[in-house]
């Protein structure tokens, strides 16, 4: 059994930029592309310990996705808030699928900057 799987990293302003406090969605869609169910899968999260922190508060890691049936493709939404960012850094977001049983599908690797709020325009 293995899996293919994209991923999606979604800011609240959707200006691609990582800030300080910031709500964030994690988006991972998964398909079983083999012929057999698996009986269970879960989601690991690796990288900058700022962005993993966003997620792990929100969520127990790794993230339990349950069991795939042959060909079921399924879509997982992982929400997290952005903790405290006095200077700008480039994160980057390991994101890997471990299965209970056969091939791992490899990781893929999201990176994006992350810096303090945006002091705002009166």
């Amino acid at each position: 059994p293995s899996v293919q799987f994209r991923t999606k990293l979604v800011d609240a302003n959707k200006n691609l930029i990582l800030e300080s406090g910031e709500a964030l969605a994690l988006l991972i869609e998964t398909k079983n592309i083999s012929d057999s169910d698996i009986p269970s899968a879960y989601v690991e999260l690796r990288g900058t310990p700022i962005l993993v922190e966003a997620f792990k508060r929100a969520a127990p890691l790794p993230v339990p996705l349950g069991s795939l049936k042959a060909g079921e493709t399924r879509t997982t939404e992982i929400r997290g808030r952005l903790g405290q960012v006095t200077e700008t850094i480039q994160g980057e977001l390991i994101i890997g699928i471990i299965l209970s049983e056969g091939l791992p599908p490899g990781t893929h690797s999201i990176r994006s900057e992350i810096q303090p709020r945006a002091p705002r325009k009166k």
